[in-house]
C-alpha cells in the first residue's frame, strides 16, 4: 500500500512484542497466580450485628481439643491422652442432674493429624471432649504421659499439651484456626472466651477455577485473657504433675467478627482480565497502526502512522 519499508518492521516488532506479553500475562493469570493463591488464601474479616448462632452467650455444645506433638508421648507412659486429659463442666447449684461432658468414640482423635503451620510437630494426637457447659474446668496429669513434674526447663515445648476451644465437630478445623493455650506442670489459670465466626471454602479445585465456590461456615472460640487462678477450691488438682484450665464464655454486646476466605485469583477472573488487556492492546495498535493486533499479526491491515 506504498509503506516504508521500515514502518512495516517496526510494526512487525511490537506485534511479536505484545503478543509475547500477551502470551505471558495469560500465563501468571491463568495459572500461575491461581497456583499460588490456593497456598495463600485471602480472608476478608467483615462486623455484623446479628449471625445465624444466634447471641454470643449461648452455645449449644462446647468442644475441648487437647493435643500435643504425637513424638512427645513416651512409648512407655502409663496412660495416652485420652487418659492425662479431663474437662469438668461447673455448674450452678440450680443444676440437680447435669449432664456430664463426654469423650465421643466418633470424636476420639487418637490418631495423627498433620498440620502445615506446626513446623516443629508436623506430627500431632488430639482428642476431642465436647460439654453442654461454658463454664469448664480442663485438667491435664502430665504424670500419666511419663512428664516428671521438675522436667528441665530445655524441655518446655515437649512437656506442654495445648488446649484449645472448639465449636465445630471438625477437630482439624479447630486446630487450624484457633489459638492454643499452652498448659504446663504446675500451671493454674483461669481465662475468658470470645467468639468469633470463621468461613473457609470447602472445594479448593473449584475455588480454583473460580466456579461454583462454596464455604462452611463455623464458631471458633479464642480464648482472650489469661490470668492466674485465684480459686481455692478442691475440685481444681494442684498436687504434682498436675496443671488446670479453667474458662467460661466473655459476656459482651460487641458485633459479630467474620473472617471469610475468598479467592482474588482464580482461571476465570484471570481469563476476564485477559480480555480487557487485549483489548487495550488492539485499541492500541487501532489508533498507531489503523488496525488491531489480530489484524496486523496477520497482515490483514495497517495504514501508515
Amino acid at each position: 500500500r506504498g509503506e516504508y519499508r521500515v514502518i512495516r518492521i517496526i510494526r512487525a516488532y511490537f506485534s511479536a512484542i505484545c503478543l509475547i506479553g500477551i502470551i505471558l500475562f495469560a500465563f501468571f493469570e491463568m495459572i500461575i497466580n491461581p497456583i499460588r493463591e490456593s497456598q495463600l488464601v485471602p480472608t476478608k474479616e467483615y462486623h455484623s450485628k446479628y449471625s445465624e448462632f444466634g447471641s454470643k452467650s449461648s452455645a449449644p455444645v462446647w468442644g475441648i481439643v487437647a493435643y500435643m506433638g504425637a513424638n512427645n508421648i513416651l512409648p512407655d507412659a502409663p496412660g495416652k491422652l485420652e487418659d492425662a486429659v479431663t474437662v469438668t463442666p461447673l455448674w450452678d447449684e440450680s443444676f440437680e442432674n447435669p449432664p456430664p461432658c463426654q469423650t465421643l468414640l466418633g470424636y476420639k482423635y487418637s490418631g495423627q493429624y498433620y498440620n502445615d503451620n506446626n513446623r516443629f510437630n508436623p506430627s500431632i494426637r488430639a482428642i476431642t471432649i465436647f460439654c453442654p457447659s461454658a463454664k469448664l474446668l480442663v485438667s491435664v496429669n502430665f504424670s500419666m504421659l511419663g512428664i516428671p513434674d521438675n522436667d528441665r526447663i530445655g524441655n518446655t515445648q515437649k512437656s506442654t499439651v495445648l488446649i484449645a476451644v472448639g465449636l465445630t465437630n471438625d477437630t482439624r478445623d479447630v486446630i487450624r484456626d484457633t489459638l492454643p493455650t499452652p498448659l504446663s506442670p504446675g500451671l493454674h489459670v483461669l481465662g475468658a472466651v470470645r467468639q468469633r465466626i470463621r468461613q473457609r471454602l470447602n472445594s479448593g479445585s473449584l475455588s480454583f477455577l473460580g466456579l461454583f465456590t462454596s464455604s462452611r461456615t463455623f464458631v471458633v472460640g479464642d480464648i482472650v485473657s489469661l490470668t492466674p487462678d485465684p480459686s481455692t477450691s478442691a475440685i481444681i488438682p494442684r498436687g504434682p504433675g498436675m496443671a488446670s484450665l479453667r474458662i467460661h464464655v466473655l459476656f459482651e454486646s460487641t458485633d459479630w467478627t467474620i473472617s471469610q476466605e475468598y479467592r482474588e485469583k482464580t482461571v476465570w477472573s484471570g481469563f476476564a482480565t485477559l480480555g480487557g488487556f487485549w483489548t487495550s492492546i488492539s485499541s492500541g495498535f487501532a489508533f498507531l497502526f489503523g488496525a488491531t493486533l489480530l489484524l496486523v499479526t496477520f497482515g490483514k491491515g495497517g495504514n501508515r502512522i
